[in-house]
Parts: structure tokens; C-alpha cells; sequence
């Protein structure tokens, strides 16, 4: 074989080999997407999807099923024809909306169709939120939907990162829908598609996915203008600033426009009330939080009015035509005594007592305005999306609990047959100290990170591995003459397809290596 052609089989190979190896730890370490993409609405959730999620950082666990309708809800929800006497509610929003962060008995959506039940009232509440939509992708997906659902009311709930999303084509990467805004303040024609352009490797890989999100995440903030308080924020924020720029500008423009498309579509389909919610941001309710935003985002002081983009939202819809609901002062009473919104830097959606006590002004208001059917004889609970909840009773295990336990198992186990003198005792005291150890690390490490802005968890944890790395490369440098040699003697007698084994050894010879050192070895060894 050619030599040149030999080298250049063992380089593809070597590189095919360790992208293999990488894309296995990722997605071993990993999560499948909850989402597909969509040639309409730019994502849509998987049927029948079931998956544990973490948020805030890893503190919060959660249980996430979708039904073959790609909501988080019972199989059927909502849907087919309506039974005597049943109202339906259909809640159009986000990951809000979806119940991000909660079980599926701690939603709002599952809150409000509870307190229905405990006053004996048939109505069933259908959860129309998918995590990142924006009103534009909100307003396509109802009149996808419209007919299947056939809601009696309609609760629509903004949030403020919508404004800015709405006049844009993507999220991050990810394409999403585009309403064209005439003259008028008029939509003008359908939104625009949004095929799937992603590349195969993006399409197939865990690890291109993850690489592509991190740089998208690392540069999502952009310039602020200096008229508006300069520094820098993701284009979600720009709702946040008292000095609107341009961006912000046309985003209310569409915002506007979507909002009267939806209440006219719905109320052409026969939907006999037609609500807006806004649903308030944490920094209106917690001043602690807006001051660290303030902090993080680095403009003048003074640049930010957090209760305002809430306001006018509330405005834009009530003069589409929809009647107004304002959470924000029971939401401002609850949040001066208890947090009602998680309290994590890069969490901003409501905790249990946060959608308890916005189900209940949903309550009051739909109640008031003759939405919800008279009370009746209460019915038992749990009903309907409560029924969906798996996990979440109190004292239940974690499942991280399980982990630790087995590995405490095998490696004392281990450990035994190869030191069988040693004291058992002493034994599951030694291995049970190291993963308090290695866990203890992990934990302190992923909290921490998790208060940094952006990506800084994964420019944090690249750091550690890099550093691991060049240790490694620094220890072991001596040897990579002989290395090098070696890796030249295969490909030269054509040998070049067991270069993957020589890359594996070296792997594991640097490994070997960096245990030595006692600050990692623990690590090293317990992953072992």
C-alpha cells in the first residue's frame, strides 16, 4: 500500500475513533432532546416521550411524559368529543405553560383543573406549552390545533422574552416561524417555513449538537446600544430595557399583530372567551434576583424596568380584543414572605408555591368573567393532568441515591476479593468516604457553575478537562518519542488499522498517569 495513502487511513481512522469514543460519553452523560423539528412551527415535542429532567442546576428533578398530542398530559386530553357538561380551558404558552421544573400534579394547568374538581366543576385544562415557543410558534400551533381541542376559553400567556422572539427566525440555532408585519400593523401572508437545514452530523450527533449549542450559547449576547444602557444581553432581555432599541421596537410591532390574529382566529372558531395572562418575570417579584441581573448584565444603572414589558403586553392583548388578566399583584403578596419563583440564577420559572398561586388568579378571573361552569358536588382528586404525576410523592428516593448505593456495592465488593485481610467494616467505610468525596466535589462544583451566566458550566468543566489533559501530555511527554515511533512503524508496514488500538492504550497509559496524583486519583479510580 501506498505509504502516503497508509498515513492517511491512520489519521481518518485515528480521528473517526476518538469521535466515536466521544460521542458514546455524551451521550452516555446525557439526555435524548425532548424535541423534534417541525416545518411549521420550528420544534414540537416527541410522542409518548418520557424522560427524568433536571433544572436549577441539577437541584430540581422532575418526571417529563408526552402523549401521542405532544403535550404533557394524559393519553387523549382534551380531545375527541366533549362529554356533558365539560368545559375545556386551553392554556397557550411556553415552558411555563408546560409545567417546566414540576411534576406533572404541581403545573398551574394541573392546579386550576384541580381546584375545578374540589368545587365539583367539569372542566377540563389543556396545556398548550412547549419549552423556547414564542407567541408566533403559540398562535400557529392553536391554529393547528383548534378544531381537535374545541376549548370553551382560551387563556393565552406571554412571557417577556417573546417580544424580541417574535421578530426573529431562529432560536439559538434552531429555526422557528416569522410573521411579515406590513405598513398596517397587519400580518401579511403565512409565516415563513421552517424546513430542516441542519447538516447530518448535526442531525445525527450528540457531541455536534452539543459543540454547536455551546458556541450559539457562548455568542447569543449581543451589543446593547448605548441610547438603551450599553453592555451586553441575549436578545430575550432586550424586553427588560427601559430604553427601547430597534430590535425591541419591531418586536413590539409583531407582538402586537400576532396577539390580534390569534383572538380573531379563536373567536371565528367558536372559543366564547378569550383571555391573556402575561405571565410576570422574577425580577418584578424579587428584587434580590433583579439586582443580580443588573450586576451580570453590566449596563448603566437605570436601564431596566422589569415590570413594564409585563404591562404592555397585558395592553397589546387587551386591545387585540382579549380580556386581561393581572397575576402580578397576588404573585408581588406571595413573593414578600416565600420565594415564589426558584431561587437559582439561571432559573426563572415558578416553583410549586409560584404556579399555586398563579392557578388560583387564573381561577378567580376565568370564575368572574362566567368562564367556568357553576359548582357542584366536589370530586375527588387527583383528576386529569394530576393523574399524569409518577414520581414525586414525599420521601421518595432519588434516583442519584441508587447510583451512589451501587457503586458503594460494587467497588467495596471489589475491593475485598482483591484485599480479603481487610476488615469489611473498614472496608465500606474507606470506599463509602471516597464517594462522599467524589460526589461531595461534583455537587459543590455543579452548584457553583450553575450560578454563572450563559455556558460558564461547560467553560468551567472543559477547563478541568483541559488541565487534566496537558497534565497528562506534560507527564507522559518523555515517552512520546517512542509513542510517535511506534505509531510510525504500524502505518509504514501498513498496519494502519490497528492504530485504534494504540490510540486506546495511550488513553489508558495517560490515565494510568494522571492517577498518580492525589487530587485526582479519587476521581480516577472511583470512575474505574
Amino acid at each position: 500500500m501506498n505509504r502516503f495513502i497508509a498515513w492517511v487511513l491512520a489519521i481518518v481512522t485515528s480521528i473517526v475513533f476518538v469521535f466515536i469514543v466521544l460521542e458514546i460519553i455524551v451521550r452516555l452523560a446525557s439526555s435524548p432532546p425532548a424535541t423534534e423539528t417541525d416545518a411549521t412551527l420550528g420544534w414540537v415535542y416527541k410522542e409518548n416521550f418520557d424522560l427524568a429532567r433536571t433544572a436549577a442546576g441539577g437541584a430540581v428533578s422532575w418526571d417529563f411524559v408526552t402523549n401521542s398530542d405532544r403535550l404533557r398530559a394524559p393519553e387523549g386530553h382534551g380531545t375527541g368529543a366533549k362529554k356533558p357538561g365539560e368545559t375545556r380551558v386551553l392554556l397557550l404558552g411556553d415552558s411555563f405553560t408546560m409545567g417546566w421544573a414540576l411534576e406533572a400534579d404541581q403545573t398551574f394547568a394541573s392546579r386550576l383543573e384541580t381546584m375545578c374538581a374540589e368545587k365539583g366543576q367539569n372542566v377540563t385544562v389543556i396545556p398548550a406549552g412547549t419549552e423556547a415557543y414564542y407567541t408566533d410558534q403559540e398562535c400557529l400551533w392553536l391554529e393547528r390545533n383548534l378544531q381537535k381541542y374545541q376549548p370553551d376559553a382560551l387563556v393565552v400567556l406571554p412571557y417577556a422574552n417573546d417580544v424580541v422572539g417574535n421578530a426573529l427566525d431562529k432560536y439559538l440555532s434552531n429555526k422557528k416561524p416569522l410573521f411579515h408585519v406590513d405598513a398596517k400593523g397587519e400580518i401579511a401572508g403565512d409565516a415563513d417555513s421552517t424546513p430542516d437545514n441542519r447538516n447530518l452530523l448535526l442531525k445525527i450527533s450528540r457531541l455536534v449538537t452539543l459543540a454547536n449549542n455551546t458556541r450559539n450559547a457562548m455568542t447569543a449576547a449581543v451589543e446593547v446600544p448605548a441610547a438603551s444602557g450599553g453592555g451586553k444581553l441575549q436578545l430575550d432581555d432586550f424586553s427588560f430595557l427601559r430604553n427601547e432599541p430597534p430590535a425591541l421596537v419591531e418586536g413590539w410591532k409583531t407582538t402586537a399583530a400576532i396577539a390580534k390574529r390569534i383572538v380573531t382566529k379563536a373567536k371565528a372558531s367558536g372559543v366564547k372567551y378569550v383571555f391573556a395572562a402575561p405571565i410576570p418575570n422574577k425580577f418584578e417579584v424579587h428584587p434580590g434576583d433583579a439586582t443580580f441581573f443588573e450586576n451580570n448584565a453590566r449596563c448603566a444603572p437605570g436601564s431596566f424596568d422589569f415590570a413594564r414589558v409585563t404591562a404592555k403586553l397585558g395592553e397589546a392583548f387587551a386591545a387585540a380584543g382579549a380580556t386581561p388578566i393581572d397575576a402580578r399583584p397576588a404573585l408581588l403578596a406571595a413573593g414578600a414572605s416565600k420565594r415564589v419563583y426558584y431561587d437559582h440564577p439561571q432559573e426563572w420559572h415558578f416553583n410549586a408555591d409560584g404556579a399555586n398561586v398563579f392557578a388560583a388568579e387564573l381561577y378567580a378571573n376565568l370564575t368572574k368573567a362566567g368562564a367556568l361552569p357553576a359548582p357542584g358536588a366536589p370530586v375527588a382528586t387527583p383528576v386529569g393532568l394530576a393523574l399524569a404525576a409518577k414520581h414525586n410523592a414525599p420521601g421518595g428516593i432519588p434516583n442519584w441515591a441508587y447510583v451512589v448505593g451501587g457503586l458503594l456495592a460494587a467497588l467495596s465488593i471489589s475491593y475485598k476479593l482483591a484485599y480479603p485481610e481487610e476488615n469489611p467494616v473498614f472496608v465500606v467505610l474507606k470506599i463509602a468516604g471516597l464517594l462522599t468525596f467524589v460526589v461531595g466535589c461534583f455537587i459543590a462544583i455543579n452548584y457553583l457553575t450553575g450560578m454563572l451566566p450563559g455556558m460558564g458550566k461547560v467553560f468551567i468543566f472543559g477547563l478541568i478537562i483541559l488541565g487534566i489533559a496537558i497534565y497528562g501530555l506534560y507527564k507522559t511527554a518523555p515517552r512520546l518519542g517512542t509513542i510517535g515511533e511506534l505509531f510510525a512503524a504500524l502505518v509504514n508496514r501498513g498496519h494502519w488499522y490497528l492504530v485504534p488500538m494504540l490510540v486506546v492504550m495511550l488513553t489508558i497509559s495517560i490515565l494510568l498517569v494522571v492517577a498518580q496524583n492525589p487530587i485526582v486519583a479519587p476521581f480516577i479510580y472511583t470512575l474505574f
